[in-house]
């Protein structure tokens, strides 16, 4: 070692100490950056982890119906029964999944000029044995469809606080029916049911 070398070191001193200095320096730069980075890529990879998951997606379903109907008021009958059918799921990544529909619903309407109301709440099976819970409302002409709002209102598993909604729209085929005072009629229908742009969050 050449003389003098340790005091330089030492004291950071000559040459032989300031290549000591600079490279000490160097490496605790370098020490510093890593564990920065390595801070930085966890903190978002846990952001990422716990980050909502969110988006849009089009659904439809092709449904039947079972109930009855009841003459409710003057000019008003309602009709009370369950809705059900595969509901299928585009992705916006263009894949499709599906899941098992089942809708209890009330269905009232002015058999005077045939307008409708109707409400209803929603179970959505995943393949995942999941359960996704909505519900709607919507408006429109008996025998044609009806138009409104669909809302997510929860579920179980990984679904359980799923929320999100959009705009619903049924299309029906009901047969033509006649009400007398004080009769019940068993009725079925078959139609589609659309939702064009389902938003969903799940936080």
């Amino acid at each position: 070692m050449p003389p003098g070398f340790e005091a330089d070191v030492e004291h950071g001193t000559g040459i032989y100490g300031r290549c000591m200095m600079d490279t000490l320096t160097a490496v605790r730069g370098l020490i510093f950056a890593v564990v920065s980075f390595a801070a930085l890529a966890f903190s978002q990879a846990m952001a990422e982890e716990g980050a909502p998951e969110e988006g849009t997606v089009e659904a439809f379903s092709s449904w039947e119906a079972d109930g009855e109907i009841y003459p409710t008021g003057v000019n008003e009958a309602t009709f009370v029964g369950v809705l059900s059918g595969v509901l299928y799921v585009r992705a916006e990544d263009g894949s499709i999944d599906s899941g098992l529909l089942t809708c209890p619903a009330t269905v009232v309407i002015n058999t005077d000029d045939f307008s409708q109301t109707g409400k209803g709440k929603c179970i959505i099976i995943t393949p995942e044995a999941e359960r996704i819970y909505a519900s709607f409302e919507c408006a429109g002409e008996y025998g044609q469809g009806c138009n409104g709002d669909f809302a997510l209102n929860g579920g179980t598993g990984e679904q359980e606080n799923i929320s999100g909604g959009g705009p619903i729209e049924f299309k029906s085929a009901f047969a033509s029916f006649a009400l007398t005072p004080g009769h019940v009629l068993e009725q079925s229908s078959v139609g589609l049911m659309l939702l064009p742009e389902l938003a969903y969050k799940l936080p």
